[in-house]
């Protein structure tokens, strides 16, 4: 499990610090399965360092804050999404 910063479209999860990158990075090549979870508040930011593309997540766990049509995109990407009320 990642907690993110930052995610989005274009740039999938983002972090401002190389420290967590790499430990984040190091972390999901042990795991068995990947999920994000980052409330909608953090969609559409962008730090300066990736951390994965979302293709890259099983799962993202977030509110019903975005819109279903951002959801439905997101999970053309691969991950499954699951939204909070």
């Amino acid at each position: 499990m990642s907690w993110a910063g930052s995610w989005d479209l274009a740039h999938g999860v983002t972090s401002p610090s190389t420290d967590k990158v790499l430990l984040k990075q190091t972390v999901m090549r042990a795991a068995t399965s990947v999920a994000l979870l980052a409330d909608s508040t953090k969609w559409g930011i962008v730090e300066r360092f990736n951390v994965t593309p979302l293709g890259g997540l099983d799962t993202i766990v977030t509110d019903d804050g975005l819109p279903p049509a951002v959801v439905d995109r997101i999970a053309e990407e691969g991950p499954s999404v699951l939204q909070a009320s």
